[in-house]
């Protein structure tokens, strides 16, 4: 059975304009990380501390970095824009 690919859609136009702030993703140990630098290929993100209470024992991966391929960060949901 063939199933079709739900196609990401783009949330933000400007990544650049959301370096330091907050995401919740399943990417990050934690769920939850902050965008630290955007390139044209890859971004790269830190874990933070997590407020969940199931996976508080993750919280030793917080300072760690990650990177993802800048096109995903385009679909990705920020907590907040301080700009």
């Amino acid at each position: 059975m063939n199933h079709p690919v739900t196609p990401r859609i783009n949330k933000i136009d400007n990544p650049k304009e959301y370096i330091g702030e907050l995401v919740n993703t399943n990417l990050s140990p934690t769920l939850k990380a902050r965008l630290i630098s955007v390139g044209k290929e890859t971004s790269y993100f830190e874990v933070v501390e997590t407020d969940y209470e199931t996976i508080k024992r993750n919280n030793t991966a917080v300072g760690q970095k990650f990177d993802v391929p800048t096109r995903i960060v385009y679909s990705m949901d920020f907590v907040c824009k301080n700009i």
